[in-house]
């Protein structure tokens, strides 16, 4: 079993982020200053090397990242 984080490179501007922290701070959590959104994906692969292709096939590797970690 593996995870993959999926995430935007730093610099890029995150939309849904924005809207997140939005609402969030419209029901009282002032406190939340900035909010990243990204995907997690959990599968089984035979191999890490199997693991990290299909981690990349999720990514836009022009704008996104990805980590893989086996569980």
């Amino acid at each position: 079993m593996y995870r993959a984080k999926i995430m935007l490179h730093p610099g890029i501007l995150d939309n849904a982020g924005l809207a997140v922290s939005s609402a969030l701070n419209s029901l009282g959590w002032n406190e939340v200053k900035d909010v990243r959104i990204g995907k997690t994906l959990e599968y089984n692969a035979s191999s890490l090397e199997e693991a990290e292709s299909i981690a990349k096939s999720q990514t836009n590797e022009v704008m996104e990242f990805y980590e893989v970690e086996k569980l």
